[in-house]
């Protein structure tokens, strides 16, 4: 079971329709019989400029740079999606209506839409209908099947395949020594004698060796506000610790106390809880993560070269708008591609009408990934 989000689909709900007022539309693009126009495209470019718009984690220039290479990578996705809706036609891939009504029941619980009613008045403030949106649906699950049929079922991964990459990087699957700690800190403070936190700091460790517990002196002494209390860091890593208490803990057997030791906030008193020495994760622990690893390796290199083929027996006419006549050369425009459900984001509309980019959410669960066959 994989869940992948729901992507251009998702759009047609977070997003505002662009408006057709202006454009004066044409067809700007042919793939075998199915064609996109100018207002297609427009559609496609405004979705995705209110989506960039909505990133708050974009510096200046991020925003900028996506900007201006926007129309180029709507104009290329437009094409890449009709090259693989014509394939759709060819090879006669059609979802049931049992399967488009299971994905549209999805879109709606990650929306958190409960009623029919709530639905279509979402649907409504977007300009669709639900036929519209089931059609939609229809097309994500046209070419999620092609691409699992054509790409994603010919991969093929065996063990010793991966038995080689463990071997060859094995140091990649090293997990450094750790231990488990806890301490107490007897806190420095602008208006304490720094001599004076040394002493109560040595006063706690010699309470501490002479068979007091730590927890109890913790207690005891945050009540003055002269230390914390007894903070249970769990197990920490080698290299997450200053050297100064990575040094104390490297001189301590289980159940130890180290001497106070100088660090931020303080003198600190650790009590070593357990040890484990560095290790290399088994390949068992491992092979899952490798494999999900390679199977994207192998996908990305694998969907290129099947839409190279189908570029290349395709009947194509392009025509462009300004800002897009660099499609065909456009870089990392399917950042969609899944080895595991075929897409990440997958374009609706007999025109591969969608938005740039896709929403992160909602988030829809397309049960097994493709295997081949529609």
């Amino acid at each position: 079971m994989r869940t992948i989000p729901c992507l251009a689909l998702a759009a047609a709900l977070l997003l505002p329709a662009a408006s057709r007022g202006e454009v004066v539309d044409r067809i700007v693009l042919r793939v075998n019989d199915r064609v996109a126009t100018l207002l297609d495209y427009e559609e496609r470019r405004a979705e995705g400029l209110a989506q960039i718009a909505s990133r708050q984690d974009l510096s200046p220039e991020e925003l900028n740079r996506m900007t201006d290479e926007l129309g180029n990578r709507v104009f290329r996705k437009m094409f890449e999606d009709l090259l693989l809706l014509s394939r759709a036609d060819q090879l006669g891939v059609f979802p049931s209506e049992d399967s488009v009504d299971a994905a549209v029941q999805r879109l709606r619980e990650g929306f958190g839409i409960e009623s029919d009613d709530e639905f279509a008045a979402a649907l409504s403030q977007q300009g669709m209908s639900l036929a519209e949106f089931r059609e939609e649906v229809r097309t994500q699950l046209r070419i999620r099947d092609v691409v699992g049929r054509e790409v994603t079922a010919k991969i093929e991964i065996e063990e010793d395949d991966l038995r080689r990459v463990y071997r060859a990087e094995n140091n990649a699957f090293v997990i450094p020594k750790r231990w488990q700690v806890r301490e107490l800190v007897v806190l420095e403070s602008e208006d304490r004698d720094p001599e004076e936190v040394r002493r109560l700091a040595e006063s706690i460790h010699a309470e501490v060796l002479a068979g007091q517990a730590i927890e109890d002196l913790a207690a005891r002494y945050a009540e003055e506000g002269t230390t914390s209390g007894l903070v249970e860091l769990g197990w920490v890593e080698k290299g997450e610790l200053s050297p100064a208490l990575e040094g104390a803990l490297e001189s301590l057997q289980p159940g130890e106390v180290s001497d106070p030791v100088a660090a931020r906030g303080g003198l600190h008193i650790l009590q070593l809880e357990s040890v484990e020495d560095a290790r290399v994760r088994p390949f068992s622990e491992v092979s899952n993560a490798i494999e999900a690893r390679e199977r994207q390796r192998l996908f990305a290199q694998q969907f290129e070269d099947y839409m190279g083929s189908l570029e290349k027996d395709a009947y194509v006419v392009a025509d462009p708008p300004p800002g897009a006549a660099g499609f065909r050369t456009a870089a990392g425009v399917r950042e969609d591609v899944d080895p595991f459900a075929g897409f990440e984001e997958v374009p609706g509309g007999a025109a591969g009408e969608s938005g740039a980019q896709a929403p992160t959410k909602p988030e829809i669960d397309l049960d097994e990934p493709p295997k081949g066959g529609a």
